[in-house]
């Protein structure tokens, strides 16, 4: 399941400027198979960001409210990226941009979001929140002995 729909984008975007960021053929209407499309490569791209930490894709509708933020924020970009000459609004740049921000913080484990953690191949559960760097190996998530025992 997608984490948004097209009536999400349509609140984003008014109805004429949809039609012309995705109406290729000149029928006058949106073209329902590139909002697929859109939202699917959003959806891919979070789910490569979020992959690192957790269970994806994120269950059918029970995925966190942050998850359909970002799908929605990066199907508009890409939905104004198909047309280079009109140009990307400002606004549109910004939250494609805070999005990958916060995409690559939850990556790092800065940020969270509430959805089950993943495991690696090993079993062993991926961190996420992250671990204090002081330098002190007794807190080190992987010791010298513990890599080299790998």
């Amino acid at each position: 399941m997608a984490y948004c729909t097209q009536e999400d984008l349509e609140e984003e975007i008014p109805e004429a400027k949809l039609i012309e960021l995705t109406d290729d053929t000149g029928s006058g209407t949106v073209d329902e198979d590139i909002i697929t499309e859109v939202i699917a490569e959003a959806d891919a791209v979070i789910d490569s960001y979020c992959g690192h930490r957790y269970t994806v894709p994120f269950g059918s509708e029970n995925f966190p409210d942050i998850i359909r933020l970002f799908s929605i924020r990066l199907a508009v970009y890409e939905l104004y990226s198909r047309r280079v000459d009109g140009g990307i609004p400002d606004s549109v740049a910004d939250n494609y941009d805070k999005t990958l921000d916060h995409l690559n913080r939850i990556t790092l484990g800065r940020a969270q979001v509430n959805a089950p953690v993943a495991s690696t191949d090993r079993g062993l559960p991926v961190a996420s929140t992250p671990k204090d760097s002081s330098g002190d190996e007794d807190d080190a998530v992987f010791t010298r002995e513990a890599l080299e025992n790998m």
